[in-house]
């Protein structure tokens, strides 16, 4: 969902707090000041050993439970517990049948234009706020409910699928549907109810399933056909509970070392040590050679438990958050791609499932006799009720999660194994109003946490506290975005007359901690990608690592994205505590810092609608973009008497302006009705898109992400908009394009293998080739 659609109540409350305390010169003093008092106690002492703290953390931590619950706080923030109170008695109705009807017109809009993909993700979206949007297949006597919303979407989310001629997913969605309308029994559904069993006996004869043959069905009808289907996918292998992970070079170095090492990194390559200065801190080295496309690291979201590491796995959401924005998307318990929706929770709007024939379904189907029933996972019904205000706390949404699972589950670890316990959690770098809205945060989920376990008292609830404070500031310098591979496009663009082609990017879609991963160090050049398979990072070379060489991860600052040193070491510092000083920070190609004019910026916009101006006339050529796109790169160089010059414009490159060229050339190619110019457009923009891979491939190399995914777009919409490959075009212009589409199909696969394994490069295949 939109950021929009995502409350800020805990952020506006924090800023507020913390503006009252600065006010406050007595509570400025206390509670604002470093540095803290160093008193120690009985009391700091058990809450710091419980939640494997430290005695400072502690006082500072208590210091502010006490300005709370001492009525020293705003009225705002202490009535957040009313609040509370209310969510979780389960009266507050979280479902909007207005906004799930927004959310479907939205959808019918780009239905009617064709954007199917597009108008499944708003009908999902719509699904999570539509109330009783699944029939309760236990308990068809009970009195209907308004269910109107939610049965509309499921037939029109199976319109969809009927389009598409994905028959299982339309079965599924237009059995749900159809039972809906039937248990609800409104007048004038006749129509509605012919027209999805037509859906269904066409999706049954797809799939080889038998059904009544009846003209307009009966609820007993329906039911017949949900139970045979789901006997049906019982056999099938989607979604299976199991699958494969990659082994990292060398083994895996706890189950190789368990005996050797005095502290276990389980999950890292046995060819690789984390060892420990006073200057670097924890960090990684190689003890054996590693080459490009070699796996490093295998780790799955907050650690391996004690049993340690193996690549037979299951797919699991317990201990990573997947994104508001993601979450008409991904399923919350396996984080696999939606189509159907196999169940939605009724009390929140922000969790969904896969749906039969995934066995990610069935293992939350629970059957007897003649009862079926759902049953989500325990750490969601803990946060469901407060789903609105955890999602205003951000990171500490996740926060609040492992926390949860740590008082559930009271996992033993080895003690030589590293926990998320044994982070560093910088909480002398952190500055003094960081440290105060974590820590009112962290009595936030305490005092949430308290909700879940009957036996909770004083001591627990202060703890579980001083745990979440603490493991805050580690996931500010330790969480790891996962990313997936989605059409960008569509998270932005709300205009259903946008005719460009989707582009394909890396979308972040969870995040998570990975502890041992988190031993790597940071280099404006890295010499590991990180790529994800459900709640599992894997590291894998880049460049050739010899023996003791320190082995690095990129953190967000790179380069080639930003050439400013300053700049990225000032990113690191922030919220990270360092100051890198990889190759590229300490000696950088130069250091000089240029700043453009107010009339430099005004030629670059001019420069920008020149380029721009050009895509929207009849006739345009490639040798005038090729002249404009030069006058805006000189444009967006400046001159430096030390080096040959620095590109200032952010957020654009030399690359990106060819890439906008052709985007604006294949929307105007599919708004036109002249067929000849919209021929001409088009191959102008492949050019335009093809002069874009180009430079990716001079500027981040041919072993690139970067490089892949450019070279992924341009195969894509050549492919979509041009009835035949562009050979001649290629070969004339010399670019870093293989010439044939075998070869541009051959090289996206083996690039694939390189930086994400076999497993993912044949998902990409799949997906998109």
């Amino acid at each position: 969902m939109p950021a929009d659609l995502v409350s800020s109540l805990w952020s506006r409350l924090l800023d507020i707090e913390l503006n009252i305390v600065k006010k406050n010169d007595k509570l400025a003093e206390r509670l604002l000041k470093k540095p803290f008092d160093c008193q120690t106690s009985t009391l700091y002492s058990q809450m710091a050993e419980g939640a494997n703290s430290t005695q400072t953390a502690a006082r500072y931590y208590h210091s502010i439970v006490k300005y709370i619950e001492d009525k020293e706080a705003s009225e705002g923030l202490r009535r957040i517990l009313c609040f509370i109170e209310d969510l979780s008695s389960g009266e507050v109705e979280v479902k909007n049948v207005e906004k799930a009807r927004q959310f479907r017109e939205s959808g019918n809009r780009f239905f009617r234009s064709g954007k199917l993909s597009r108008s499944s993700e708003l009908y999902r979206q719509a699904l999570l706020h539509a109330p009783h949007a699944f029939p309760l297949f236990h308990n068809h006597a009970s009195p209907p409910m308004d269910s109107t919303e939610a049965a509309l979407l499921h037939g029109n989310l199976s319109a969809v699928f009927a389009r598409q001629q994905s028959w299982t997913a339309c079965l599924w969605e237009s059995i749900i549907a159809t039972e809906l309308h039937l248990i609800a029994n409104r007048p004038g559904i006749c129509s509605l109810v012919r027209r999805l069993w037509s859906r269904i006996t066409q999706c049954c004869d797809h799939i080889g399933l038998s059904y009544p043959k009846v003209t307009l069905p009966e609820l007993h009808h329906v039911v017949t056909i949900r139970q045979a289907f789901l006997q049906l996918s019982t056999a099938s292998d989607v979604g299976a509970p199991t699958y494969e992970l990659p082994e990292p070079r060398y083994g895996f170095q706890e189950a190789i070392l368990r005996c050797v090492l005095s502290f276990q990194y389980p999950g890292l390559s046995c060819g690789l040590l984390v060892t420990e200065s006073k200057q670097k801190g924890r960090y990684v080295v190689a003890t054996e050679e590693f080459q490009p496309g070699d796996v490093l690291a295998v780790e799955p979201a907050s650690g391996w438990p004690a049993s340690g590491p193996r690549t037979t796995v299951s797919a699991s959401g317990d201990c990573l958050l997947l994104l508001p924005s993601q979450r008409m998307s991904k399923c919350t318990a396996c984080l696999n791609p939606l189509s159907a929706i196999g169940y939605l929770c009724p009390n929140c709007c922000d969790t969904a499932y896969c749906a039969p024939p995934s066995k990610c379904f069935f293992r939350h189907l629970t059957k007897s006799d003649e009862v079926v029933s759902f049953s989500q996972p325990p750490w969601h019904t803990a946060e469901c009720r407060f789903m609105f205000l955890l999602n205003s706390t951000g990171l500490g949404h996740l926060c609040f999660r492992l926390a949860w699972l740590r008082r559930k589950n009271h996992r033993q670890m080895s003690s030589r194994q590293l926990t998320i316990d044994q982070l560093v959690s910088h909480f002398d770098e952190f500055e003094v109003e960081d440290l105060f809205q974590y820590a009112v945060t962290a009595w936030l989920l305490a005092k949430l946490l308290s909700r879940s376990f009957c036996d909770q008292d004083t001591m627990t609830e202060l703890i579980d506290g001083l745990w979440c404070f603490d493991t805050l500031r580690r996931l500010q310098c330790n969480a790891h975005a996962i990313t997936d591979v989605q059409e960008t496009f569509q998270l932005e663009i709300e205009d259903e007359t946008y005719h460009a082609l989707p582009r394909l990017g890396q979308v972040r879609v969870a995040t998570a901690l990975f502890p041992c991963v988190s031993m790597l160090n940071h280099a404006c050049e890295p010499s590991v990608s990180n790529s994800f398979e459900n709640q599992f990072i894997i590291l894998r070379c880049t460049k050739p690592i010899h023996l003791s060489d320190e082995v690095y991860n990129c953190y967000g600052p790179h380069y080639l994205h930003d050439t400013s040193n300053s700049s990225r070491r000032a990113q690191l510092q922030k919220q990270y505590f360092f100051n890198c000083s990889c190759q590229h920070c300490a000696n950088p190609r130069c250091a000089h810092v240029l700043k453009p004019t107010t009339a430099v910026q005004k030629q670059w916009d001019a420069a920008l609608s020149r380029m721009m101006r050009v895509t929207e006339t009849n006739s345009p050529t490639l040798p005038e973009l090729q002249n404009t796109w030069s006058q805006a790169c000189q444009i967006g160089t400046l001159s430096c008497p030390f080096c040959d010059g620095h590109w200032w414009p952010q957020g654009e490159s030399p690359g990106s302006l060819w890439d906008t060229a052709g985007q604006r050339c294949i929307t105007a190619a599919l708004t036109t009705l002249d067929p000849h110019i919209s021929n001409r457009l088009k191959l102008l923009g492949v050019q335009c898109f093809a002069k874009s891979v180009d430079w990716v491939s001079k500027h981040f190399g041919d072993h690139s992400s970067e490089y892949l995914w450019e070279l992924l777009n341009f195969f894509r919409t050549a492919v979509e908009v041009l009835d035949q490959w562009p050979s001649g075009i290629l070969e004339t212009h010399a670019l870093s394009i293989p010439t044939s589409l075998e070869g541009v199909r051959k090289t996206i696969f083996s690039l694939a293998c390189l930086l994400y394994g076999q497993r993912n490069a044949k998902e990409i295949e799949g997906r998109f080739l």
